[in-house]
């Protein structure tokens, strides 16, 4: 490329422009293995091939990089405008329209051993087969930055592709795509993604599912995040956890995410080694045919203190759906306000037991269960599931096909045309300590 700075060496860039250089090895503008300092440059155009690094090749070295801007560099390979095995402090960084082959449009990082940092940095419109701004398998944290509008062209993480350790903190990620999985972020095995006061807005993934996020590793969301406006063509328009996936989300919004198929909030589909854990937030106006806002298709979940409202399912679950494989228990939730085709607010034909919770509001537009639609084992107890209704059919706060439990609840002022204002049983249920009455 057009500089090399050896093993022993140090440098110090200020200002100018590196453009249109070409290696056939890696790093088309500069090629690391020292310390280099770079202030208020320009690299683009630049390209290279090797291990990559359009721009740059950053070997087991260090990189200190502030107010630079890497426009329209490529690689056939990885990091489209950076390759680095070493370590990187950037500040005031803009990534504009870069490309990789492979992984990492605009960047690509290794070497788990080492911690990467970044603030006020921009990737805008990078595109990679994987990872569309980021693919990292280091240690990075990402502060007060921006992704916006990058895409992968065949593979997960339209934003964001995690491997190793990443942090995203005060950050917002929109309009990002991904062919696959995780429209904004992708976290894989063995990955840890935290996410704190982030924005992650319309995004969209075309495959598989997680419009917002995809995980299969670790993952913390906490700290007001939102999670808008993204979308799924298959299940998670917000987030999707997958596999051994093991996920916590602390305060969080859930608005207006949408999918094709199940979870327009969160769709969870793990095995043993997984856990879906939901504390507090909101997850309102989220869409989907099964399970407007929280679909948990296999395995295990806990749900405390979350606003669950307005949520809508063409199908049935307009607020939560849990489905045959999966258990979930639910205590000091609220349920208001969703709609779903059969079970307005919770569809369950799994194992599902709900305490201190304060169900109303909900509605089945076409059959039975104005607040809960029961084909498996449920026990609620100390709850309220109040001015639900199943109009057309029966059960305006429970209607029971499968085997249930009530106990020291109110189940009043329920609307139904047939089948018991407030309890439609076909199944088997035991009731104790409760109110019920039919409107």
């Amino acid at each position: 490329g057009a500089l090399r700075n050896g093993g022993s060496g140090t440098y110090e860039i200020h200002g100018g422009h590196v453009r249109n250089n070409v290696s056939l090895g890696q790093g088309g503008g500069l090629t690391n293995f020292g310390i280099s300092t770079i202030d208020g440059t320009r690299f683009s155009g630049n390209s290279a091939a090797g291990k990559g690094g359009g721009a740059i090749a950053n070997g087991n070295s260090t990189l200190v990089l502030s107010n630079l801007v890497f426009e329209k560099n490529r690689t056939t390979v990885n990091g489209g405008a950076i390759y680095s095995e070493g370590k990187i402090t950037g500040n005031s960084l803009t990534f504009l329209e870069n490309e990789a082959g492979q992984t990492g449009g605009a960047m690509h990082t290794t070497n788990a051993g080492l911690v990467s940092t970044f603030r006020d940095t921009t990737f805008l419109g990078n595109k990679a087969t994987d990872g569309g701004a980021l693919w990292n398998v280091a240690t990075v944290q990402l502060t007060a930055s921006t992704f916006l509008n990058n895409v992968t062209t065949t593979g997960s993480g339209g934003a964001i592709s995690n491997w190793g350790t990443a942090s995203v903190t005060d950050s917002e990620l929109r309009g990002n795509t991904a062919k696959d999985a995780g429209g904004a972020i992708f976290n894989f095995d063995g990955g840890t993604v935290e996410v704190s006061n982030a924005r992650i807005v319309g995004n969209t993934s075309l495959g598989f599912g997680g419009g917002g996020i995809y995980n299969r590793g670790t993952l913390t969301v906490s700290n007001g995040t939102r999670l808008e406006l993204n979308s799924a063509s298959n299940v998670g328009g917000g987030f999707m956890n997958y596999l051994g996936g093991r996920a916590t989300i602390t305060d969080a919004t859930f608005l207006n995410n949408s999918t094709g198929v199940s979870g327009g909030g969160i769709f969870s589909m793990i095995n043993s080694n997984g856990m879906l854990t939901v504390i507090g937030g909101t997850y309102t106006d989220n869409k989907a045919t099964y399970g407007g806002g929280i679909f948990v298709y296999t395995g295990n979940a806990a749900m405390s203190g979350a606003v669950i409202s307005g949520n809508s399912a063409s199908q049935n679950g307009g607020g939560i759906y849990v489905d045959r494989l999966a258990t979930v228990v639910a205590t000091g939730i609220r349920v208001t306000n969703n709609v779903g085709s059969y079970a307005g607010g919770v569809q369950n034909t799994g194992i599902l037991t709900l305490t201190d919770s304060a169900m109303e509001g909900n509605r089945s537009t076409s059959w039975a269960g104005g607040a809960i639609g029961n084909n498996g084992t449920l026990t609620v107890a100390g709850c309220s599931l109040t001015n639900n209704a199943a109009p057309n059919s029966g059960g305006g706060a429970i209607a029971n096909f499968g085997s249930a439990s009530v106990t020291d609840s109110d189940l009043s002022r329920n609307t139904v045309s047939i089948l018991g204002g407030a309890i439609h049983n076909a199944g088997a249920m035991t009731i104790a300590g409760s109110m019920t009455s039919d409107m």
